[in-house]
């Protein structure tokens, strides 16, 4: 069974799903933040999945529907937090978070309260100077995995081969806007739009959960 799981999950390979973290930063701290997801190309994945698991497109449709309205609610009453907007595609399994924040401190406590089941309370990941911008490496995605476990009703084995797979499958994109020209970038596998103003990473999920890729990155203006 496990060798059919395995088999079965490398057919998917050519597919994958995008996770972007999109930040648009003003020199006075201020901007806009967003979350999206689109897995409307792991759909048939997660039919297979539900093959072993409770997990099917319809769960994960509501699921998320439901996620993204609880964060909407608990954004709009963080202090300088406004604008909040959700999208959830009701043909597809896409979704996205917005909003602005007029402070960098405003960002950090609304990127808490996002990653709150993975990560602790009062995480800092957003830096501001005047001459540099940092984003920390705090988000636990080894926590992620065991949240995983604690809900998902499968065999232990199945289940970590369902997710080790899935996790292969997803990108998790980041780029932040500047008002200032970027000069330098301390993380390696970052890259710098041609008019200076955008910085991009990108890396497979699983290489987080394992540790072997970081999300910190100081920016250099």
């Amino acid at each position: 069974m496990l060798c059919l799981l395995a088999l079965s999950s490398s057919k998917l390979s050519e597919v994958g799903l995008d996770i972007y973290e999109v930040g648009h930063i003003h020199e006075d701290g201020s901007g806009q933040f967003e979350i999206a997801a689109d897995l409307t190309k792991v759909e048939h994945l997660i039919k297979f999945a539900s093959l072993f698991t409770e997990v099917t497109p319809e769960v994960a449709q509501k699921t998320i529907k439901e996620s993204l309205a609880e964060l909407a609610k608990i954004l709009r009453n963080l202090s300088g937090i406004s604008n909040v907007t959700t999208t959830n595609d009701v043909n597809t399994l896409s979704a996205k978070l917005r909003f602005q924040f007029n402070s960098i401190k405003a960002l950090n406590e609304a990127v808490c309260k996002i990653y709150a089941f993975i990560d602790h309370p009062g995480s800092t990941y957003f830096k501001l100077s005047r001459h540099s911008f940092s984003r920390a490496d705090t988000p636990n995605f080894k926590q992620l995995i065991s949240h995983y476990r604690d809900h998902v009703k499968a065999d232990t084995q199945i289940a970590d081969l369902i997710l080790k797979n899935f996790l292969n499958l997803i990108t998790y994109h980041t780029a932040y806007h500047f008002d200032k020209k970027i000069q330098k970038a301390t993380n390696k596998l970052s890259s710098i739009s041609e008019d200076s103003k955008t910085i991009f990473l990108k890396q497979p999920l699983s290489d987080a959960c394992e540790q072997e890729f970081s999300f910190s990155n100081k920016i250099f203006f």
